[in-house]
């Protein structure tokens, strides 16, 4: 089956290169699933429970901190930390240690089920390495068993917006936010643990480049 993953900045445009990948792959008869893979994790179960506890009038947990009403900007996090302060709480990494390896393991169970039920392809929104960069360190031990744990994807692309574009397009985190993570992406790329820089331009010419790597990796697959 072939996995296909988007990386990036929010903002830099992986869901419509989701979308139009998925749309590329089905018209060469390919039986493909676009997927949000944050709905296959804890935080998206929570999401999903507490949604449907709201629709009965229970409300069991509080809203994150970290969601911005009406699009306003994010400036801090929980008790007023900022984005990297964050990073290095305590709690938040022991959190991460519980939650990281749980959400790989859905992965490979959700995945083994899309292939039974004859999957060609996903493409995914986001994958492992998007909550890798929220670590104060992407090059340590949990890093490196998480993506053991999860099912390693034949192509991941990471859409390689600068800051201050990404910043341009969602405004809800200041620019410190933003450089932290794709300082952390970089990171990422350079390690060599799967993840492939992609420079944009257009978002036709990207596209292009996008199509002629997945079917350069199809043919080389047969």
């Amino acid at each position: 089956m072939l996995i296909i993953t988007f990386s990036g900045l929010d903002g830099c445009g992986k869901s419509t290169h989701v979308s139009r990948t998925a749309k590329y792959l089905q018209c060469k008869g390919q039986k493909v699933l676009p997927l949000r893979t944050v709905s296959l994790s804890v935080t998206g179960l929570i999401l999903i429970l507490r949604e449907g506890l709201q629709k009965v009038g229970i409300s069991l947990f509080k809203q994150p901190t970290t969601i911005a009403p009406s699009g306003a900007e994010i400036r801090t996090y929980s008790k007023g930390h900022t984005f990297s302060e964050d990073q290095g709480k305590f709690i938040v990494i022991f959190k991460r240690w519980l939650a990281y390896p749980v959400d790989a393991l859905l992965l490979r169970i959700s995945f083994l089920y899309f292939k039974f039920n004859g999957y060609d392809a996903l493409i995914c929104d986001r994958y492992t390495y998007d909550k890798l960069v929220n670590l104060p360190d992407v090059n340590c031990r949990l890093s490196r068993f998480v993506l053991w744990l999860a099912p390693t994807p034949v192509i991941s692309f990471f859409i390689d917006v600068d800051p201050e574009q990404a910043r341009s397009r969602r405004e809800e985190h200041d620019m410190t936010y933003y450089e932290l993570k794709y300082a952390s992406y970089s990171e990422l790329v350079d390690l060599a643990w799967g993840l492939e820089s992609l420079k944009p331009t257009t978002i036709d010419d990207t596209q292009r480049a996008i199509e002629e790597r997945v079917e350069s990796t199809v043919v080389s697959l047969r």
